[in-house]
């Protein structure tokens, strides 16, 4: 048997009891505020883990990107001269603009 809430018009089970449907008292409203206050704290925190290793990966692998081409004289093809220039722009976007994502100056 169906009945309607008489605040919303919610159509619910009569079988199921009151305790079950979530209702937010001003106590039980805090406790919750809490927690998902410490689920974004967590959250924010492991993203900006995920970016730290994600810069560090970058920066070695373009690093060493550029040291292999500025070493062996013989790789000077078109190719390699465009590889080596976005290798050298991903390494200034990492070092001037991941940080200050990562330190939260802009809303993610």
């Amino acid at each position: 048997m169906a009945t309607i809430d008489g605040t919303n018009g919610f159509l619910y089970e009569s079988s199921m009891a009151n305790d079950t449907i979530p209702r937010l008292d001003t106590e039980n409203k805090y406790e919750v505020k809490s927690q998902l206050m410490d689920f974004l704290t967590s959250a924010k925190r492991n993203y900006q883990i995920v970016l730290g290793l994600i810069t560090v990966t970058g920066l070695v692998g373009n690093i060493l990107t550029v040291a292999v081409i500025l070493r062996n004289k013989g790789i000077k093809s078109n190719t390699d001269i465009l590889i080596l220039t976005l290798a050298v722009t991903d390494i200034l976007i990492i070092v001037f603009c991941v940080p200050r994502v990562i330190v939260g100056d802009y809303q993610i």
